[in-house]
């Protein structure tokens, strides 16, 4: 038989825990649109945005321990105020410590399976920016290369003609030639980019092969076209190619054509390829990871 309640107190009580497990209830399980929508189209909805649900599980369980302890106490209110038979009581004790182990163990293994994302979460954003910095350095280095052949490059287009930059072109420096590329640390990364990789390691080839070239054709230059050509008076001053043939030997008028062609064809090829290796690494890295930025090398 049921029995009227008519405490006020309990009956407000009794409305408060009703709320609140209505507003928990609706929490747990968000209502979804479905007006005017096909069967399939609203179920399939429907499972879309319980798998998207995202709930804090720290708010969650203090929510469901605050309510397993409002219920502990309103029934054991109820049992003293004779609301309900005396019987009611151990069962309503069992019931709640129940309830409250329950929760308790499901939401530290909520809580503790979050904490454990959150800090995988972190180990592969580390990851992925140590990945990102590795690219951006070798692409960093790629500039720098390119810089140094632009270099190069510049001062032999300076040259108002080819006897003149074979003859006329003092010996200079070359600028930063300590810039590598790694490029078994890039495989790494690029691993579905083999032909790249391979490409890559014979530019590198290419850059220290211009470096060489240059440094051949300075110490020809310094050492033995620079002494004769002073014996001969052919210094600091424009000289016609006759001049340069009757005054210096073929040996070492061929010699300085070789160098300066091949440090020219060096210097062209490398600067072309560097140019096309730093395009596709970027290319390759933006495929890679899209939301990333890497450095933009423009050419001028």
């Amino acid at each position: 038989m049921l029995t009227k309640c008519c405490n006020p107190r309990t009956a407000c009580a009794g409305q408060f825990v009703s709320r609140g497990f209505v507003v928990l209830l609706r929490k747990s399980n968000p209502q979804t649109t479905t007006y005017k929508l096909p069967l399939r189209t609203a179920l399939c909805d429907k499972e879309e945005n319980l798998n998207q649900y995202k709930y804090d599980p720290i708010i969650t369980g203090i929510f469901v321990g605050l309510a397993g302890l409002i219920l502990w106490y309103f029934s054991t209110l109820a049992v003293a105020e004779s609301l309900a038979p005396k019987w009611v009581e151990p069962f309503l004790d069992f019931f709640t410590a129940l309830c409250g182990a329950f929760a308790g163990a499901y939401f530290a293994f909520k809580f503790g399976h979050k904490m454990e994302q959150g800090k995988r979460q972190l180990e592969e954003k580390k990851q992925t920016d140590s990945e990102v910095a590795i690219i951006n350095r070798a692409i960093l280095n790629l500039a720098i290369q390119l810089n140094t052949v632009s270099n190069i490059k510049s001062e032999i287009d300076s040259q108002n003609s080819l006897h003149q930059a074979i003859f006329g072109m003092h010996a200079f420096k070359n600028f930063h030639d300590g810039a590598r590329v790694d490029v078994g640390e890039l495989a790494l990364i690029l691993n579905n980019s083999p032909q790249l990789l391979l490409e890559l390691s014979i530019e590198q080839d290419a850059f220290l092969l211009t470096l060489e070239s240059l440094k051949v054709r300075n110490e020809f230059y310094t050492n033995t076209l620079q002494p004769k050509m002073s014996e001969a008076g052919l210094l600091d001053r424009p000289c016609s190619i006759a001049e340069y043939e009757s005054k210096l030997s073929f040996g070492d008028r061929n010699t300085a054509q070789l160098a300066f062609q091949h440090l020219n064809k060096n210097v062209t090829k490398s600067h072309a390829g560097l140019t096309n290796k730093i395009f596709l690494i970027r290319s390759a890295a933006k495929g890679i990871y899209p939301n990333h930025k890497f450095m933009n090398i423009e050419n001028t």
